[in-house]
C-alpha cells in the first residue's frame, strides 16, 4: 500500500542552521535545550538556498525514529528531508522536538506490542489533524492529508492517492500502514530501530542489522 501515498516536499539546497536565543529574542517560539548543549535554541532556519523539490520515500519515517535530540543529528535529518511541518524558511524547534517525541514513542509502543496504547496515541494524532485549522498554529499538529482519485501514465483506470499535507503527516500515515505487520528490530551494531521485513533482501528471521554496512562491521569485531 506504500505506493498509495504520494507526496512531494521541499528542502533548502544550502541546508539549515539552529537559531539561538541570542539571535532571536522576539517571536512566539519557545526555547529548547538539546543534548550536550548549554545554549538554548528557538528554531531551525533555512540558510536561504534554492528550494529543492523531491518525492518523499518511506525511509523518512525510520530516519525520524532514530534521530536523537542532538544538534548534529537534528540538522542531518532536516538537511536531508526538510522541515517537518513547514514549507517556509523556519520552524520552531519546540514543534520539531514534539513531533519527534511522539513518533518515537509510537515506535516504542509498536516494538513492545502495546497495541491498546498505540491505538489511543495514533487516534489522538488523527483527531488533532481533524480539529486543526488550515492556517492556524494547530495546523502543524496531528495527521493532515488530502485524497486524490486520478489516473497515472500507462494506466486506463484511476486510483486512490493519499496526499499528506506535511512531512510529519507522511510519517504518521506510513507508520499506521506498517504498525499491524512490521516486526521491529534493534540493530545489533548501531542500535537503530528498523522493520525486519524490509531492507537488504535478507529473510525477516535472519535480519539482525539495519544495513549490510553494520553487518560487516559487527562481523569484523568478532574476527
Amino acid at each position: 500500500m506504500s505506493d498509495v501515498i504520494s507526496m512531494h516536499w521541499v528542502r533548502d539546497r544550502k541546508g539549515y542552521d539552529l537559531m539561538s536565543v541570542s539571535e532571536h529574542r522576539l517571536g512566539p517560539e519557545v526555547g529548547s535545550i538539546l543534548e550536550g548543549q548549554a545554549e538554548t535554541y528557538t528554531a531551525v532556519v533555512a540558510r536561504g538556498g534554492d528550494p529543492t523539490h523531491y518525492e518523499v520515500s518511506p525511509e523518512v519515517l525510520w530516519d525520524l525514529v532514530d534521530t536523537h535530540r542532538h544538534p548534529d543529528e537534528l540538522l542531518k535529518f532536516v538537511d536531508k528531508w526538510g522541515l517537518l511541518s513547514s514549507k517556509g524558511r523556519r520552524e520552531p524547534l519546540s514543534s520539531i522536538l514534539n513531533h519527534m517525541k511522539h513518533i518515537q514513542q509510537a515506535a516504542e509502543l509498536m516494538e513492545d506490542k502495546q497495541w491498546v496504547r498505540l491505538e489511543k496515541m495514533v487516534g489522538h494524532q488523527i483527531k488533532l489533524g481533524r480539529q486543526a485549522g488550515s492556517e492556524s498554529e494547530g495546523a502543524e499538529r496531528g495527521v493532515r492529508l488530502n485524497m486524490r482519485y486520478a489516473r497515472v501514465p500507462g494506466h486506463a483506470e484511476p486510483r486512490l492517492f493519499l496526499e499528506p499535507e506535511n512531512l510529519i503527516s507522511y510519517c504518521w500515515i506510513e507508520f499506521m500502514q506498517r504498525a499491524a505487520n512490521a516486526r521491529l528490530m534493534r540493530c545489533l551494531k548501531c542500535g537503530r530501530l528498523f522493520p525486519a521485513d524490509e531492507g537488504d533482501g535478507a529473510r525477516p528471521t535472519s535480519r539482525k542489522y539495519c544495513s549490510p554496512k553494520c553487518r560487516v562491521a559487527k562481523h569484523r569485531e568478532k574476527a
